[in-house]
């Protein structure tokens, strides 16, 4: 480089692990007498460095410990939070939970960096909310605030720390969602919080598989109400064992053997609350066909369209589909 001027550089090693260099501006070869100085200053940056790795190891170690402590709830939460450097006795909180879509636009590699995403939000959180912690524990940032008793449960504060986060992250992190679960008035009952702050992740998650883009990069169980209870009915009927044919799966038969569209028709009539014009115009059809396939549907299914109930229950086997 032009200007540059001619420089000695010292290894910082422990071992074999190379931890950084020392650099020196200097116009000729050091003297033995400097050369031993900056020896003996190299050994100091790194006995220096490994006491900072070390200490740094350890807060993170008990961080670790503290946030899955607090997680379990019950005894082991009440314990746990006595090591919080809180201004006030914490009495509740509630927990956030953060993850990647896994929809394939985040690089694999990007789960690696997930424990540094959990060291900057327990930064950013601890800025107005100097009691909140932060620590990754498996593929999920798990976070925890704690709330007090003289003091109400006030979710805006995290709600716009939390987004101003994830809308400052890098294109490389452009899939992270966080759920925020109910506060709970009893540090015994923070994994209760857990469990909402997951369900809340599960759907988010499962939002941004279904259109490729999540709606939604935060939100609460208030936010998801509805796509939550058919989340957790979906998981209540994968515990069926019993096999189970309903109307959806007629039509889809149906189908697959007349090569014809049934299935995306009711879809599409449902989907527009039972508007001929509308439906038609969507699916590209004239009125008198698509009243044709509706009446077909009927014959193939022997469900009644008129029925308030069973548009219902069609809608919401829909969703379940999905």
């Amino acid at each position: 480089m032009r200007g540059a001027k001619p420089r000695v550089a010292f290894r910082v090693s422990a071992a074999d692990e190379l931890l950084g260099s020392i650099w020196a501006v200097s116009e000729e070869p050091l003297s033995p007498v400097h050369e031993q100085a900056m020896m003996e200053a190299a050994h100091v940056a790194a006995i220096a460095m490994l006491r900072s790795r070390i200490a740094a190891d350890a807060a993170h170690r008990m961080r670790l410990a503290t946030v899955a402590a607090l997680l379990q709830g019950g005894q082991p939460a009440w314990q746990a939070a006595q090591k919080l450097s809180a201004p006030r006795t914490v009495t509740g909180g509630y927990v956030l939970a953060a993850g990647l879509t896994h929809d394939g636009r985040v690089p694999v590699t990007a789960t690696a960096g997930l424990d540094h995403v959990a060291g900057s939000l327990t930064m950013l959180l601890r800025g107005e909310l100097p009691s909140a912690v932060c620590a990754l524990l498996g593929d999920t940032i798990y976070g925890i605030v704690p709330t007090y008793a003289d003091e109400p449960a006030d979710l805006s504060t995290v709600r716009r720390l939390a987004t101003g986060f994830v809308q400052r992250l890098g294109r490389d992190w452009r899939g992270l969602v966080i759920g925020i679960g109910a506060p709970v008035h009893h540090l015994t009952d923070l994994n209760r919080s857990r469990d909402d702050a997951d369900l809340v992740l599960r759907v988010l998650r499962c939002s941004a598989a279904g259109s490729g883009t999540p709606p939604l990069r935060l939100a609460t169980r208030e936010d998801v109400y509805g796509r939550s209870l058919v989340l957790r009915l979906s998981d209540l009927l994968a515990g069926e064992t019993l096999p189970h044919v309903g109307p959806l799966d007629r039509l889809r038969a149906y189908d697959r053997t007349h090569d014809a569209a049934l299935l995306q028709t009711l879809r599409c009539w449902l989907d527009n609350f039972g508007d001929i014009s509308a439906a038609s115009e969507n699916l590209h059809v004239h009125k008198n066909t698509l009243r044709y396939r509706l009446k077909r549907i009927t014959e193939v299914t022997g469900v009644d369209l008129t029925d308030a109930e069973m548009r219902f229950e069609l809608m919401l086997q829909f969703r379940l589909d999905s």
